[in-house]
């Protein structure tokens, strides 16, 4: 835990600098606003312990507080825990502006200091900051909901456990550490690495609250024998060709990110020129004196195996290290299956068409279940192309399978077969027969039959029989269909099952089985390109107003 003490009080400075070290706290002090404007370069606090009123530079007091917080601002880091303190009585004078900046969180706290009475001024702040500290490392509400939303803020379509943990972790990591926390993405081609670097940097956008550089370097594409030149920049006459000078990868990145794409592309020399540089956070251009701040955050993807690099010595340790501050390992789309429904149905509403076309809107259960069931070897990136040529070639508002299959898709030139996943499987069979139904999943068609079996449910025995009927009558969606949105809900009423169990047994996301529900209910359902699915377990939680709107005859 780093903590800053702005005091021009060599006494009160070196009392409390002594109380924190001893309490394992990495402490430094400064006695001016110009001490403090250099050492925050090299040291950014956790908290820090502010003076009101402290010299600029050399001379009297001033109430230089407002500047030192001004200088926080100019830096893109987490901003540090304040705690102002002040013994003076003119400080009165700034009473509103220190009000002013409680209500706004520019400073967490005020004490009083007396020269009579620093042991207790010491113990006080101690626990100030202890309190403190529990606050600031509590992440508000790092729960799946809240990490699902961020996935689809930054265009991420997922609902797997894997890519949840993702999102918590990339938020964690933008709010603890400063840009000296570098990353390294790890995955296949086409899992949207790209995606997650660019969501790294709208992450540290929203918390400094300003736009920031996006810098994205392409390793595969550098030129090796200008790689350095690119990276550091040059100055003019640094070399043979180099008639102007030329700003650099690293200068451009700014305060934002410098995004190392395909990193294991990265030559040896380019290494060693970029090593001193994530090393120091310092660099100079090639042919120039000038010591120049490198203060991105490296952000880096790769999608091979960098110990397998490092043993036929193309990844030395040291630069390893400064890539990898914190490593993220993307899945594969055939580790995401209940992924699949969601990118399909986002993939299918973006982009136009030409007037008149016939936009398709939907697939039928056959090809989610064959799309799931696929492995998917060209990930995400292979099924947005799958989409684009359903989306270009197939007219009709539902998609089949057998429109597929016509499509003859291939993958590295070979032919994509499309199985739909087997409807009759042992352990959705026994997870019926907990519910009373024992004819098996097979059998669960008819809509007579099922109908006495959703009246022991649900034990309202009209309304079983009034939507057996209306279900009937209908061609699309097929009947199955909407017999298990009600199933899904008739269990959920009874509590009959867990979530994933029911998601699991009946074979449709949940976002398809929640627009049957509101369908039947005569609820609006949020259909607009963009829109994805809300969490199960907050969808569940409404899943009473589905039933009570039925029983109330609003169909």
């Amino acid at each position: 835990m780093k903590l800053l003490v702005v005091e021009d009080s060599a006494s009160l400075a070196n009392h409390l600098v002594g109380a924190f070290r001893s309490a394992n706290y990495d402490v430094e002090r400064a006695a001016s606003l110009y001490d403090a404007q250099h050492l925050l370069a090299r040291f950014w606090p956790d908290f820090v312990l502010l003076d009101a009123n402290f010299p600029e530079k050399n001379g009297s007091s001033e109430f230089n507080a407002p500047a030192f917080l001004n200088l926080l601002e100019a830096h893109n880091q987490l901003k540090p825990g304040i705690i102002l303190m002040s013994g003076e009585d003119r400080t009165a004078m700034y009473f509103e502006t220190i009000v002013d900046w409680l209500n706004t969180g520019r400073i967490a706290d005020v004490l009083s200091k007396s020269g009579q009475a620093w042991e207790f001024l010491k113990e006080l702040l101690m626990h100030r900051v202890q309190i403190l500290q529990s606050q600031r490392f509590r992440l508000d509400g790092d729960d799946e909901l809240k990490n699902q939303a961020w996935l689809f803020e930054n265009h991420i379509v997922s609902i797997e456990q894997p890519m949840l943990k993702i999102a918590g972790m990339l938020r964690r990591i933008v709010a603890r550490t400063d840009n000296g926390g570098s990353i390294l993405i790890i995955g296949a081609n086409g899992t949207g690495k790209g995606l997650i670097a660019r969501a790294i940097h709208r992450e540290m956008e929203r918390r400094a609250n300003r736009k920031l550089p996006y810098e994205p370097v392409h390793c595969g594409h550098l030129p090796e024998e200008m790689a350095v030149s690119l990276l550091l920049g040059h100055k003019r006459g640094a070399f043979t060709g180099a008639v102007s000078d030329q700003v650099g990868h690293l200068e451009k990145a700014g305060d934002g990110v410098l995004f190392l794409d395909d990193i294991h592309h990265l030559s040896g020399p380019a290494k060693a020129a970029l090593l001193p540089a994530f090393q120091e956070r310092q660099f100079r251009l090639l042919g120039g004196n000038k010591v120049i701040d490198f203060k991105a955050r490296v952000v880096s993807s790769t999608n091979v195996d960098l110990s397998e690099l490092h043993e036929k010595g193309q990844m030395p340790h040291e630069f390893y290290n400064r890539i990898a501050g914190s490593t993220i390992i993307v899945p594969s789309l055939a580790q995401r299956p209940h992924d699949v429904e969601s990118l399909m149905k986002h993939m299918v509403g973006l982009g136009s068409f030409l007037p008149g076309g016939d936009a398709p809107g939907e697939f039928e259960a056959d090809v989610v279940r064959a799309f799931q069931s696929y492995a998917w070897p060209g990930n995400v990136r292979q099924l947005e192309g799958v989409v684009q040529q359903i989306r270009t070639h197939l007219s009709g508002r539902v998609v089949t399978l057998e429109g597929v299959r016509s499509l003859d898709i291939r993958y590295m030139n070979r032919p994509v077969e499309w199985d739909p996943t087997p409807e009759l499987d042992h352990e959705q069979d026994s997870l019926l027969a907990r519910f009373g139904w024992r004819g098996g999943w097979g059998t669960l068609s008819d809509t007579g039959l099922i109908a006495g079996w959703l009246k022991s449910i649900l034990v309202d025995a009209a309304l079983v029989d009034e939507l057996s009927r209306r279900v009937s009558m209908r061609s699309s969606p097929k009947p199955i269909h909407f017999l298990k949105a009600l199933l899904f809900l008739a269990v959920a009423e009874a509590n009959q099952a867990s979530h994933k169990e029911l998601e699991n047994v009946l074979g449709l996301g949940w976002d398809f089985t929640n627009r049957i529900a509101c369908y039947l209910a005569g609820i609006k359902h949020e259909d607009e390109p963009g829109f994805q699915p809300a969490f199960l377990e907050r969808k569940l939680s409404a899943k009473r107003k589905y039933v009570y709107a039925l029983r109330a005859g609003q169909i």
